[in-house]
């Protein structure tokens, strides 16, 4: 099955907890719900090949998702012209992609609508409070997605 938008791509700052966290829970829901989409992430201060912090794959591991094996990887012109839609986690993110170009600002938007804090930092309360958010609004991404591929 085709979908309009099926390349999702997640980014962040650095790729080890927020970005990776919601392509983990995209691919996971996707991939449950019989959809033909896949997504990515990437950090637009991302040092190649780091693995997630660990309060992050801890918190992941809580609600269901697994991330011990993502690495991170910076943004690149590739992943920006791969992705039909690109989901940012704050408005510094949303501004930086909109100076890449018409092209990428037009795929680009918050993920929330408030954005997601970061969590790096804040102790094992803050990756859960920011892990929650980012299901939640995957899920509410898968949902739209779904109901525009049934249109």
């Amino acid at each position: 099955m085709k979908q309009k938008n099926n390349n999702i791509l997640f980014v962040c700052t650095g790729n080890t907890c927020r970005s990776p966290f919601a392509q983990a829970v995209f691919n996971a829901q996707a991939q449950a719900r019989g959809l033909a989409c896949r997504a990515e992430s990437c950090g637009l201060a991302a040092m190649a090949g780091q693995p997630p912090f660990p309060e992050g794959v801890q918190a992941a591991a809580r609600l269901g998702y697994q991330m011990e094996e993502m690495r991170s990887r910076p943004c690149s012109q590739y992943l920006l012209e791969w992705a039909d839609e690109i989901h940012v986690m704050s408005l510094s993110h949303l501004a930086a992609l909109q100076s890449a170009g018409p092209e990428i600002a037009a795929k680009a938007r918050l993920l929330a609508e408030q954005g997601i804090p970061d969590p790096f930092g804040g102790g094992p309360q803050a990756y859960d409070r920011a892990y929650a958010a980012i299901e939640q609004a995957v899920k509410a991404l898968l949902d739209r997605l779904e109901q525009e591929d049934g249109q």
